[in-house]
């Protein structure tokens, strides 16, 4: 239950941004023990199982091409502490005109929160923009609560919001990793 939750979390993040990805393929591997905590004391949990074996993927490279111009996407994503100065996720879409760059501190993005960056480079003038988010009124909210409030709205308003299909298109697409990953570990 934890890998679906863990990758499952970061997979749909990607896939919730990229809808027409025409193309996925990952590679993993398990490195790192993990310490197990009970959350049931308090916000930063007790240890209860020190340096057990991990069975989910602690080291994840995912890449794929987007339809319709097959622009090149890579997604790196690490466990564990990150390289001083780089980002735990780094998410990178390759164009004709350049770069869009998505970095974080955080694996999961559907959850937000300070330090999540994206960023455009442009080729023809070799500069880099940060692009911001368009204020709201529910920028106020605490952010997990933001993100509920924004797809009540899309459905209010009859726009793009996760269906049933949606979702059951992404739990087929886990499915099958998770079954490749299973294959080449075991």
């Amino acid at each position: 239950m934890q890998r679906a939750r863990t990758y499952g979390t970061f997979l749909t993040g990607i896939l919730e941004e990229i809808r027409l990805l025409s193309m996925l393929v990952t590679a993993w591997s398990t490195l790192l023990p993990v310490n197990i905590k009970d959350y049931s004391v308090g916000d930063t949990g007790k240890v209860v199982e020190a340096g057990a074996r991990n069975t989910v993927p602690d080291q994840i490279l995912a890449y794929g091409t987007v339809e319709p111009s097959d622009a090149a996407v890579t997604v790196k994503f690490h466990a564990g502490k990150e390289f001083p100065g780089q980002p735990r996720l780094d998410w990178r879409i390759q164009g004709e005109k350049g770069w869009l760059r998505l970095a974080s501190p955080l694996v999961s993005l559907n959850v937000g929160g300070p330090g999540i960056k994206l960023e455009i480079a442009r080729n023809e003038t070799n500069t880099v923009e940060e692009i911001l988010p368009e204020a709201d009124e529910w920028d106020e909210l605490p952010v997990p609560a933001q993100n509920i409030a924004r797809l009540y709205e899309a459905y209010r308003k009859n726009e793009w919001h996760p269906t049933f299909d949606w979702a059951l298109k992404r739990h087929e697409a886990l499915d099958r990793i998770w079954k490749e990953f299973d294959a080449e570990s075991h």
